[in-house]
């Protein structure tokens, strides 16, 4: 189905090995409203192509269908080239039982492009 279908458009920022960013989301969680995520998190070159780090997050919500909450994620990175990378974490949230059967803590699985 299309519930969950939106746009999300932000940008990251990273100064030495520190990472911040901000993300707006659109027709967050299927509500038909809005959302910021605010996030700032700390990497660690462990080789050439590997790098481990940590994060916390805010997401700020626009709904009373889903609250605010606090998101902290432990994550892997692999370059792949200049412009992919993959990424294994582990992330859980302040307040997930807002989310029904979804895992807390949950293990994802990421493949990221920067243009």
């Amino acid at each position: 189905s299309s519930l969950r279908n939106g746009q999300n458009m932000g940008g990251e920022f990273y100064y030495k090995y520190y990472e911040f960013g901000i993300e707006w989301i659109s027709n967050y969680e299927g509500t038909k409203t809005n959302a910021e995520y605010f996030w700032f998190g700390k990497l660690y070159d462990y080789k050439k192509n590997i790098t481990l780090g940590g994060f916390a997050g805010f997401h700020n919500t626009h709904t009373s269908q889903v609250q605010q909450f606090l998101d902290f994620k432990a994550m892997g990175r692999y370059a792949l080239n200049e412009t992919a990378d993959t990424e294994l974490g582990l992330t859980f949230n302040s307040n997930a039982s807002q989310f029904g059967i979804r895992d807390d803590p949950a293990l994802y699985v990421a493949i990221k492009l920067a243009y």
